[in-house]
């Protein structure tokens, strides 16, 4: 159970009667801000196949951990840089916090456009802000029916989605074809 107390600092979680088994267990999310425990809810198993059924494989989960990660290889939050993004990458980034999401939206444009890095992106749908018409528009932007039910990590409650996402897809072919011009499609493909 998870009980949300606000104080006039700040929002913090208290996770009370964690999961025992006949001796008491040190809950590995106690301490964390509500934003940094929302920042560890994980992708859908079903939307990350579709995903990988019509980009291909994915060389590297770009921001993850050892519970959530998609991809063998991983960059945590931690340690973004630790691998290399090359190939086809995943990035399912932290939503607040620090790195900001923009820088991981800058990061995927530019890995595309100077070093051929194609990558997919699921970001919240946020199209006012500088990093969507700075980074994100300049890619294929892809807008999900419904809301993403992002997956809780163990020990935490299920909860409904916020708010609406986008699935944003920089293939370097494509953006230099386009000339930053927006694409916008639905998502499933092929769905009217």
């Amino acid at each position: 159970m998870i009980a949300v107390m606000k104080s006039s600092r700040a929002m913090s979680v208290m996770l009370d009667h964690y999961p025992r088994t006949g001796r008491e267990r040190k809950c590995p999310y106690a301490g964390l801000s509500v934003a940094d425990l929302r920042n560890e809810w994980s992708t859908p198993p079903d939307l990350f196949d579709e995903l990988r059924a019509h980009f291909g494989a994915f060389s590297l989960d770009a921001c993850a951990n050892g519970k959530n990660t998609k991809v063998k290889r991983f960059n945590s939050r931690a340690a973004p840089y630790r691998h290399e993004w090359a190939g086809r990458v995943f990035c399912n980034p932290p939503y607040s916090g620090a790195p900001p999401l923009g820088h991981w939206v800058r990061k995927a444009y530019a890995a595309a456009k100077d070093d051929g890095v194609e990558s997919v992106l699921i970001v919240p749908s946020q199209l006012g802000s500088a990093w969507f018409h700075d980074w994100a528009a300049r890619g294929t932007v892809y807008v999900p029916r419904g809301r993403v039910a992002f997956v809780a990590p163990p020990g935490v409650g299920a909860s409904s989605p916020r708010h609406d996402s986008l699935i944003i897809h920089f293939d370097p072919a494509d953006l230099n074809a386009r000339r930053d011009r927006p694409n916008v499609r639905l998502w499933p493909v092929g769905e009217g």
